[in-house]
């Protein structure tokens, strides 16, 4: 709660409340205090938790690269005993040799058979064309080669001569742990013409090849090493194949954190593993050249710009900022390892990281605001002791000036005794006021207040639209009703008509017995005020046809209200004594409104208004003329009318009145 603070006099400073400057003063130390100690902690963990995200990254990485080293080091185990084992076992080639060469190279070499699954085909491609192979079976490799695709051997093994006039490849394979072989049609294949055997045959050492496609249009890289004869003359091209399928489940398989990603690619963005590679995103036609990083990328491009940043720097470790949110990206070369020229990418969001951090920091923020409050509220309610009494009757003060005497009074005694006596001022001074207005309008003080003029007698000529109303057949009503029945039953008539006046912008000017005089514009300006004079007219038939039904179920009888309107000139303004006077408007049209009423018994209608009314309201109004009536007292004839119909302004229908 605030509390206004004004100067006492001219010339004299703001006076301000100690208890509530010490209150203020003694906070903002304590908040300023807790704040100061909330940012220095959420930095220092922001920077722990950036370290430890890095540690994470790194211990990340080695952790991947020994997965990888598993899944990539049985190919180099199985090159190097070959290349050992070269000099020794290289000989003449015939049909048979070639067979029988290529098994002594895997003599022993359980590395192999069963324990590697991943590893899909070794096989030695030689200088005259021809090859011997050991491959796991496959529909694809069964289609390929002609063979019964419901052949259920493991491993097929097969070898195949380019010098032989009869071009037959020899196949083999295992029924009950033995070889049977079986010559078919050669597919002509040469493995001269493979990647793997033209990129061994320009290097001295083993290396990987990119993605191509395989003879059996699937899709892998090969481990390559070319085999000397001791003449150092090439005498074969060994290849080692892995799937890709094993590779993209190897990086899928990986989840550092919930958000991360990993991929193996060249420097020249040449991938190598992707998550997202598979048969549908590689050209058929690929060969020597794999798909690059920008072909096949994650629909965020978060991968793309962790490379494009790794790529002009020779750091190990990289922040990027991709849609606004810190990717934290490691990079850990796999060419040293694997004779592979290529480099694992690990890439996570920094906030996967700092989950923890900010969990802290919002549990330390709520710390914060528990104390914050905490603070707040021993503040307010040392300052509420002093501050709160005077506020409040500082507004029931404001209130009563607007003649607003619906604002509770203080209900609890105050221990300030000056706070006391003003309370109990305040209480008499509503509670006078509270039974004056049942004398006075309090609309009509409240509207002449907010003119802002002196009120003095006089006032000024303004058209006006009067309302007279009259209970039909009071005087015998006065006769058959106990006095205190009547006098309930008239106040609650009263209310009726008071507060649809009210409600319509009107002003009511008095009770004449059991007649009342009410009149729409002034003291306020109101050009539409024949509009919502009509609009009162039909509101008040409508709420008395209620009114009365009720009256009629309680066995009383109904007070039948005949309502008359009229439009013109009159004087309105402060009227009487000078020491007592009354806001009233004085006129012909008063007398032709009053007139008017009683004309509308002898011409039995409840709600009659004059040509100056029925003639100067809007479009929803309409009246049926009742012809010209003579007043009584007046000698000009007046043309009369009723209400017929009122138009609904939403809808445009037209309403029926019984009036």
């Amino acid at each position: 709660m605030s509390l206004e603070l004004k100067p006492m006099s001219e010339g004299a400073g703001k006076t301000f409340n100690l208890r509530i400057l010490l209150v203020i003063a003694i906070s903002a130390l304590v908040l300023v205090g807790i704040l100061g100690v909330f940012v220095l902690h959420n930095v220092a963990f922001t920077n722990y938790a950036k370290e430890e995200a890095l540690h994470r990254m790194t211990d990340s990485a080695e952790a991947i690269a020994t997965k990888a080293e598993r899944l990539l080091e049985p190919a180099r185990v199985i090159a190097r005993q070959v290349l050992d084992r070269a000099p020794s076992h290289l000989g003449s080639a015939g049909r048979e040799g070639r067979q029988a060469q290529f098994d002594r190279f895997l003599e022993g070499m359980d590395i192999v058979r069963g324990l590697h699954p991943h590893i899909s085909a070794v096989y030695l491609g030689y200088p005259d064309g021809s090859i011997a192979s050991l491959t796991q079976n496959s529909p694809e490799l069964l289609s390929l080669a002609g063979l019964s695709s419901e052949l259920a051997s493991p491993y097929l093994r097969m070898s195949h001569n380019a010098a032989d006039p009869a071009a037959i490849d020899v196949w083999s394979y295992e029924v009950d742990g033995l070889w049977q072989t079986v010559d078919v049609p050669t597919f002509g294949y040469d493995p001269r013409k493979r990647p793997w055997y033209q990129i061994a045959h320009n290097h001295r050492k083993p290396i990987w090849t990119g993605l191509y496609r395989f003879l059996t249009d699937s899709f892998g890289i090969t481990l390559t090493a070319a085999l000397r004869d001791g003449n150092g003359n090439l005498a074969a091209v060994l290849g080692i194949d892995i799937q890709l399928d094993d590779l993209t489940g190897f990086v899928r398989e990986i989840d550092v954190t919930p958000n991360s990603f990993v991929f193996i690619a060249q420097r020249n963005g040449e991938l190598i593993a992707h998550p997202a590679l598979g048969m549908q995103t590689l050209d058929n036609d690929m060969d020597l050249s794999g798909p690059t990083l920008f072909e096949v990328r994650r629909e965020d491009k978060r991968d793309v710009r962790l490379f494009e940043a790794f790529a002009g720097s020779e750091a190990e470790t990289i922040q990027v900022i991709v849609g606004g949110e810190t990717i934290l990206g490691r990079r850990l070369a796999l060419s040293d390892q694997f004779d592979l020229n290529a480099d694992l990418f690990i890439g996570a969001p920094l906030s996967d990281f700092t989950d923890a951090a900010e969990a802290v920091k919002r549990s330390t923020l709520w710390i914060v605001a528990a104390m914050t409050l905490a603070v707040v509220v021993v503040g307010v309610l040392i300052a509420r002791a002093v501050a709160r009494p005077i506020q409040r009757a500082a507004e029931t003060m404001n209130a009563i000036s607007r003649l607003d005497l619906m604002t509770p009074l203080p209900s609890k005694p105050s221990a300030l005794a000056e706070i006391q006596t003003l309370n109990t001022s305040v209480t008499m001074m509503q509670t006078a006021l509270s039974s004056f207005t049942r004398y006075v309008p309090g609309d009509l003080v409240r509207s002449l207040l907010d003119l802002r003029q002196p009120l003095e007698l006089g006032g000024m000529r303004r058209e006006i639209t009067v309302l007279f109303t009259d209970i039909e057949g009071f005087t015998r009503l006065t006769e058959t009703e106990q006095h205190e029945q009547m006098i309930n039953g008239l106040a609650d008539y009263f209310d009726i008509i008071a507060e649809t006046i009210a409600e319509h912008g009107g002003t009511l000017d008095k009770f004449i017995g059991d007649a009342v005089m009410a009149f729409w514009g002034a003291p306020n300006d109101d050009p539409e005020h024949t509009s919502h004079a009509c609009d009162a007219v039909l509101d008040i038939m409508r709420r008395l046809e209620v009114f009365n039904r009720e009256r009629l179920t309680a066995g009383k009888l109904p007070l039948q209200t005949r309502l008359a309107l009229h439009r013109g000139y009159a004087f309105v303004g402060n009227v009487g004594a000078r020491h007592r006077f009354g806001y009233t408007a004085l006129g012909d049209v008063v007398n032709t409104a009053a007139r008017l009423e009683r004309a509308a018994k002898e011409l039995g209608v409840q709600g009659i208004v004059s040509r100056d009314v029925a003639m100067n309201t809007d479009e929803r109004h309409q009246f049926l003329s009742l012809g010209e009536v003579q007043l009584r007292g007046k000698t000009a004839v007046v043309e009369a009318f009723k209400f017929e119909a009122l138009i609904d302004g939403a809808t445009n229908a037209r309403l029926e009145l019984a009036v």
